[in-house]
């Protein structure tokens, strides 16, 4: 696969993020005021839930695969959330939690597969022959003396090195 369509792969989960989290706003019935049940704990988990799907989307919308990372810990968030809200009475369970539990399921899903999938190279462009870079000669060309004891390598034969002798 080519790194523009891992790019193209990278936007559109960076889309379908955003379908889901709209999706999910939009089935959901009008939320009441914090319900005085709601643990302080789940305050954060919502803004740190939100911010990750937000880094996720940007970084996701920009081509970079490292958003998946983000995605797949926000979409988790989004599960827990979603998972215990009516245990707070900040919701009554309907068919709107029923359908929100399974896009966020599927959000969480999709970002860990994108998260776990191995990164694709993409093929370097070939070198014509004529700006190769030539092959170093052997390292081993002016070693032989060094290889018998009282021989003489074709250098040091030729006048090229002296014999130490």
């Amino acid at each position: 696969m080519h790194a523009l369509q891992s790019r193209q792969l990278s936007r559109g989960w960076a889309a379908a993020l955003f379908a889901g989290f709209v999706t999910v706003g939009a089935l959901q019935p009008p939320r009441h005021e914090r319900p005085p049940t709601q643990p302080a704990w789940a305050d954060v988990l919502i803004v740190a839930t939100l911010l990750l799907l937000l880094v996720a989307f940007l970084a996701l919308l920009a081509g970079r695969r490292w958003g998946f990372t983000p995605a797949a810990y926000g979409s988790g968030g989004f599960v827990l959330v979603s998972a215990v809200c009516p245990a707070w009475d900040h919701h009554q369970i309907g068919a709107w939690w029923v359908a929100q539990i399974g896009i966020s399921v599927a959000m969480l899903v999709g970002s860990v597969i994108g998260r776990s999938a191995p990164p694709r190279l993409t093929v370097a462009p070939s070198v014509p022959a004529a700006l190769s870079v030539p092959a170093a000669p052997p390292v081993s060309a002016g070693l032989s003396v060094l290889a018998a004891p009282g021989a003489v390598s074709a250098p040091a034969a030729t006048g090229r090195f002296r014999d130490a002798r």
